[in-house]
């Protein structure tokens, strides 16, 4: 929603910052996205920060290497 902290669902959004590492040669802070709702929290996905650039990604982990989609 608007306000940044709901999701459409009515969740309560929280974005909690995992480390910072180097991913494809660009250094991100990475970031978890969870929800809250009814009680019961749930990981909806990653997301990473760039940096030196404030450019935003999808983070994925596939066996032990990560890969940025860009958004």
């Amino acid at each position: 929603k608007s306000d940044g902290n709901t999701t459409a669902s009515g969740g309560a959004a929280e974005f909690n910052l995992q480390s910072q590492i180097n991913v494809q040669n660009v250094e991100i802070y990475y970031i978890r996205f969870d929800v809250k709702n009814n009680g019961s929290l749930s990981t909806q996905g990653y997301y990473g920060v760039d940096v030196k650039s404030g450019a935003c990604y999808i983070v994925s982990l596939n066996g032990d290497s990560y890969t940025l989609t860009y958004f």
